[in-house]
């Protein structure tokens, strides 16, 4: 499993996050004169969130900073500080482009067109009732990469010659609570080869 291969699962998993995030807004526009649903709601922010994940994952700092703002407003939204009307849709479907923008610049190692987001930014701040965007670092994005280390020494043999990985995943609450999807990881994980989900029903 090359670092390359992860690299591309994930702009492949983007495609489909921002096409959930771009359904999710048109659908909480469809519906503004009845009041949105919270899970279209929450639907979209985990896409956000998701992205925000897998960004500061491979060092994709200023996708990292945008996607961190646009899930603050997000998540305003969410806990109802904020209600969802015209100026604010028009503004989320304007991040969902600046968003898609920044991930197509990282993946092909291009220059973002228009290129400067911290105006968006600060618009989402101002929506989500923040004085400003400001410089967030990593303990303000509220998660830090962690490194996934395969110990490839200690397998067998015959594991080594054929591919072959087991992965123990033991999710707790506290990963839910960031609005994290465990399928993603599966989906990914399934791009990459034959996989084989057995659960233990003992923990």
């Amino acid at each position: 499993m090359e670092q390359s291969d992860i690299r591309s699962a994930f702009f492949i998993e983007c495609e489909d996050l921002m096409e959930a995030l771009n359904e999710g807004l048109d659908r909480i526009e469809d519906t503004l004169d009845e009041g949105h649903d919270d899970e279209t709601v929450n639907a979209v922010f985990r896409a956000v969130h998701s992205i925000k994940g897998g960004a500061g994952a491979f060092k994709l700092d200023l996708l990292v900073r945008f996607a961190h703002q646009f899930e603050t407003t997000l998540d305003a939204l969410r806990a109802g500080r904020v209600s969802a009307d015209p100026p604010l849709l028009a503004l989320l479907h304007k991040a969902a482009d600046r968003l898609s923008d920044l991930l197509q610049a990282a993946r092909t190692g291009s220059e973002v067109s228009n290129s400067d987001p911290d105006d968006l930014a600060a618009q989402l701040a101002q929506a989500a009732g923040e004085e400003d965007a400001g410089e967030a670092d990593a303990e303000e994005l509220g998660f830090v990469p962690m490194r996934l280390d395969l110990d490839l020494p200690t397998a067998a043999p015959d594991d080594l010659r054929s591919g072959r990985y087991s992965i123990d995943f033991s999710p707790t609450r506290a990963l839910y609570a960031c609005g994290n999807d465990t399928s993603i990881l599966f989906r990914v994980l399934g791009d990459l080869g034959r996989m084989e989900v057995r659960l233990d029903r003992s923990r």
